[in-house]
Protein backbone atom coordinates (compact mmCIF):
# COMPACT_ATOMS: atom_id res chain seq x y z
CA UNK A 1 0.00 0.00 0.00
CA UNK A 2 1.04 3.55 -0.67
CA UNK A 3 1.38 5.70 2.45
CA UNK A 4 0.70 9.33 1.65
CA UNK A 5 3.33 11.60 3.15
CA UNK A 6 2.82 15.18 4.08
CA UNK A 7 4.61 17.81 2.03
CA UNK A 8 6.87 18.49 5.01
CA UNK A 9 7.88 14.79 5.21
CA UNK A 10 8.92 14.86 1.55
CA UNK A 11 10.70 18.24 1.60
CA UNK A 12 10.04 21.37 3.60
CA UNK A 13 10.08 23.44 0.39
CA UNK A 14 6.88 21.67 -0.74
CA UNK A 15 4.74 22.85 2.16
CA UNK A 16 1.64 24.46 0.66
CA UNK A 17 2.44 23.15 -2.81
CA UNK A 18 -0.24 21.75 -5.11
CA UNK A 19 2.43 19.73 -6.89
CA UNK A 20 2.63 17.09 -4.16
CA UNK A 21 2.06 13.44 -5.02
CA UNK A 22 -1.21 12.02 -3.70
CA UNK A 23 -2.93 8.66 -3.51
CA UNK A 24 -6.32 8.73 -5.22
CA UNK A 25 -9.37 6.89 -3.89
CA UNK A 26 -8.87 4.29 -6.66
CA UNK A 27 -5.37 3.49 -5.40
CA UNK A 28 -3.55 5.33 -8.20
CA UNK A 29 -0.72 7.70 -7.43
CA UNK A 30 -1.67 11.12 -8.78
CA UNK A 31 0.02 14.48 -9.09
CA UNK A 32 -2.69 17.17 -8.96
CA UNK A 33 -2.34 20.23 -11.15
CA UNK A 34 0.50 18.71 -13.14
CA UNK A 35 1.15 20.95 -16.16
CA UNK A 36 0.54 18.98 -19.34
CA UNK A 37 -1.04 19.18 -22.80
CA UNK A 38 -1.77 17.17 -25.90
CA UNK A 39 -2.41 18.94 -29.20
CA UNK A 40 -3.14 17.71 -32.69
CA UNK A 41 -2.78 19.49 -35.99
CA UNK A 42 -5.94 21.20 -37.19
CA UNK A 43 -4.97 21.28 -40.87
CA UNK A 44 -4.51 19.03 -43.90
CA UNK A 45 -1.40 18.96 -46.06
CA UNK A 46 0.71 22.06 -45.63
CA UNK A 47 4.01 22.90 -47.30
CA UNK A 48 5.70 25.38 -44.96
CA UNK A 49 8.59 25.88 -47.37
CA UNK A 50 12.30 25.23 -47.30
CA UNK A 51 13.06 27.32 -44.21
CA UNK A 52 11.75 26.76 -40.70
CA UNK A 53 8.12 27.85 -40.51
CA UNK A 54 5.69 27.20 -37.68
CA UNK A 55 2.88 24.83 -38.67
CA UNK A 56 -0.46 26.23 -37.58
CA UNK A 57 -3.06 25.89 -36.30
CA UNK A 58 -2.89 23.25 -33.60
CA UNK A 59 -6.07 22.18 -31.82
CA UNK A 60 -6.46 21.36 -28.16
CA UNK A 61 -9.93 20.02 -27.60
CA UNK A 62 -8.63 17.81 -24.81
CA UNK A 63 -9.64 18.81 -21.31
CA UNK A 64 -8.85 17.81 -17.74
CA UNK A 65 -5.68 15.78 -17.30
CA UNK A 66 -4.82 16.08 -21.02
CA UNK A 67 -4.64 19.89 -21.15
CA UNK A 68 -3.88 21.87 -18.03
CA UNK A 69 -3.92 25.13 -19.98
CA UNK A 70 -0.18 25.32 -20.66
CA UNK A 71 -0.70 25.15 -24.46
CA UNK A 72 -2.21 27.98 -26.51
CA UNK A 73 -3.48 26.76 -29.87
CA UNK A 74 -3.59 30.28 -31.31
CA UNK A 75 0.18 30.76 -30.84
CA UNK A 76 1.34 27.12 -30.97
CA UNK A 77 3.25 27.75 -27.74
CA UNK A 78 3.53 25.56 -24.67
CA UNK A 79 4.30 27.84 -21.73
CA UNK A 80 5.73 26.52 -18.46
CA UNK A 81 3.52 27.67 -15.57
CA UNK A 82 6.21 26.60 -13.08
CA UNK A 83 9.96 26.05 -13.34
CA UNK A 84 11.06 22.48 -13.86
CA UNK A 85 12.09 19.78 -16.26
CA UNK A 86 9.54 19.09 -19.01
CA UNK A 87 9.24 16.33 -21.59
CA UNK A 88 7.94 17.22 -25.07
CA UNK A 89 6.85 14.64 -27.65
CA UNK A 90 6.39 15.15 -31.37
CA UNK A 91 4.81 12.82 -33.89
CA UNK A 92 4.89 14.46 -37.32
CA UNK A 93 3.25 12.93 -40.39
CA UNK A 94 4.96 13.81 -43.68
CA UNK A 95 4.72 12.92 -47.36
CA UNK A 96 7.35 12.80 -50.04
CA UNK A 97 5.41 14.97 -52.47
CA UNK A 98 8.49 16.00 -54.39
CA UNK A 99 10.39 17.08 -51.26
CA UNK A 100 12.89 14.43 -50.23
CA UNK A 101 13.91 15.87 -46.88
CA UNK A 102 11.77 17.00 -43.96
CA UNK A 103 13.07 18.61 -40.77
CA UNK A 104 11.64 19.80 -37.50
CA UNK A 105 13.01 21.62 -34.44
CA UNK A 106 11.95 22.78 -31.01
CA UNK A 107 12.42 26.43 -30.22
CA UNK A 108 12.76 27.68 -26.64
CA UNK A 109 11.73 31.32 -26.14
CA UNK A 110 12.04 31.94 -29.89
CA UNK A 111 15.54 30.43 -30.24
CA UNK A 112 16.49 27.02 -31.58
CA UNK A 113 16.81 24.62 -28.64
CA UNK A 114 20.09 22.69 -28.84
CA UNK A 115 20.15 20.00 -31.54
CA UNK A 116 16.49 19.06 -31.23
CA UNK A 117 16.18 18.06 -34.83
CA UNK A 118 13.80 15.61 -36.40
CA UNK A 119 14.92 14.51 -39.84
CA UNK A 120 13.37 12.34 -42.51
CA UNK A 121 15.03 11.72 -45.84
CA UNK A 122 13.49 9.54 -48.54
CA UNK A 123 14.56 9.74 -52.17
CA UNK A 124 11.89 7.29 -53.32
CA UNK A 125 9.65 8.43 -56.15
CA UNK A 126 6.67 6.54 -54.68
CA UNK A 127 5.45 9.53 -52.62
CA UNK A 128 5.27 7.52 -49.39
CA UNK A 129 3.56 8.81 -46.27
CA UNK A 130 5.96 8.61 -43.32
CA UNK A 131 6.25 9.71 -39.72
CA UNK A 132 9.03 11.50 -37.81
CA UNK A 133 8.92 11.18 -34.01
CA UNK A 134 11.00 12.45 -31.14
CA UNK A 135 10.94 13.22 -27.42
CA UNK A 136 12.97 15.94 -25.75
CA UNK A 137 13.73 16.93 -22.15
CA UNK A 138 13.86 20.69 -21.59
CA UNK A 139 14.72 22.60 -18.40
CA UNK A 140 12.37 25.58 -18.25
CA UNK A 141 11.89 28.57 -15.97
CA UNK A 142 8.37 29.78 -15.21
CA UNK A 143 6.89 31.51 -18.31
CA UNK A 144 9.46 30.02 -20.72
CA UNK A 145 7.80 28.63 -23.85
CA UNK A 146 8.51 26.07 -26.56
CA UNK A 147 7.24 25.89 -30.15
CA UNK A 148 7.68 23.39 -32.99
CA UNK A 149 8.97 24.61 -36.36
CA UNK A 150 8.94 22.50 -39.52
CA UNK A 151 10.51 22.43 -43.00
CA UNK A 152 8.59 21.14 -46.06
CA UNK A 153 5.38 19.05 -45.96
CA UNK A 154 3.36 18.25 -42.85
CA UNK A 155 -0.09 16.70 -42.48
CA UNK A 156 -1.66 18.17 -39.38
CA UNK A 157 -4.55 15.78 -38.86
CA UNK A 158 -2.10 12.92 -38.18
CA UNK A 159 0.51 14.98 -36.31
CA UNK A 160 0.68 15.63 -32.56
CA UNK A 161 2.60 17.71 -30.05
CA UNK A 162 2.42 16.97 -26.31
CA UNK A 163 4.29 17.74 -23.13
CA UNK A 164 4.26 17.47 -19.37
CA UNK A 165 6.18 18.44 -16.26
CA UNK A 166 8.53 15.68 -15.11
CA UNK A 167 9.59 17.45 -11.94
Amino acid sequence: FFKQKTAYEIASCLVGSEMCIRDSSSGRVTKPNQPCFSAGGNFGWQDVGSSYGKPTPWRTNQTGQFNSGMFAANTGRATAPVAGRYQFNLNIYTNNSGEYYHYGRLYLNGTQFADTILHLGDTSNDYPDETMSGSFIVNMAANDYVEYYHVEDIYGYHSSFSGFLIG
